[in-house]
């Protein structure tokens, strides 16, 4: 019994130990020392679009804090409420 008990000790530390050699990480080399690139996320893959003339003239669009246009005014704010999130002029709300 005593020798049985030894035995399941000794083969639990090898397995643990085993593990633990599998498990840390710290001990991999890289492949390479370039940094690995991942692209940028955009929920519908596609190109970030210009402000438009039209969201210029009324001083807002939707959209949320990601979804800023290119040639959106540096004074332009960010409200965001969800659904209603929107870019706006300083001095206008966002409304329909």
């Amino acid at each position: 019994m005593k020798n049985k008990l030894i035995f399941i000790v000794i083969i639990a530390v090898l397995a643990l130990v085993g593990y633990q050699k599998y498990v840390d990480y710290r001990i991999l080399k890289p492949i390479d020392s370039q940094p690995i690139q991942f692209p940028l996320y955009s929920p519908t893959n596609s190109p970030v679009p210009q402000i438009s003339q039209q969201d210029l003239q009324q001083g807002w669009y939707w959209g949320s804090a990601d979804q800023k246009k290119i040639g959106t005014p540096s004074n332009w704010l960010y409200l965001g409420q969800g659904k209603s999130s929107c870019w706006h002029s300083v001095d206008v709300v966002c409304a329909p």
